[in-house]
């Protein structure tokens, strides 16, 4: 039995970022994993590693911290690995939210990409935008390959 985990790569590079966020953008990592990839051999492994640990539907996973950059080269190691050994994938928010002063919202409205959603207090705008978020990456830690990837990330605060 390899020790399979699930790393999540967050963004540390987003200051509106915050825990809810994070923590909502680190559940869509799971549903993406488990919705376009429940069939694949690793990700059935992982399931039934963790029920014979006693978990219920799920096994370890562990929250790192990086950069859009750090992240966007772990994606491309991850993908340079022998088929098979691992499987990944980045998170892409179609519509992330943000808060910025009414003066740089109309700046930004001009933007089809991001979305003017509503008037707030003290002349703020909730915008949204679509943004790359944190990515997840499936494989076994029994691999030095795969995990030294992740070596130099420390956990997400």
């Amino acid at each position: 039995m390899s020790d399979l985990v699930v790393y999540v790569l967050v963004r540390n590079d987003l200051p509106s970022l915050n825990p809810g966020k994070m923590a909502a953008q680190v559940h869509h990592a799971g549903v993406q994993m488990m919705s376009k990839h429940s069939t694949h051999q690793l990700v059935i492994n992982y399931i039934m590693d963790g029920a014979k640990q006693g978990a219920d539907g799920f096994n370890t996973t562990l929250v790192l911290s990086a950069d859009a950059e750090e992240i966007a080269d772990a994606s491309y190691q991850v993908s340079n690995l022998p088929a098979g050994e691992a499987i990944s994938c980045i998170v892409k928010d179609p519509s992330y939210p943000f808060v910025v002063d009414w003066e740089i919202a109309n700046l930004l409205k001009e933007n089809f990409r991001i979305k003017w959603v509503k008037n707030l207090e003290n002349h703020k705008v909730l915008m949204t935008r679509e943004e790359d978020t944190c990515a997840w990456f499936l494989g076994s830690r029994d691999n030095p390959n795969f995990k030294d990837i992740f070596a130099q990330f420390s956990l997400h605060p």
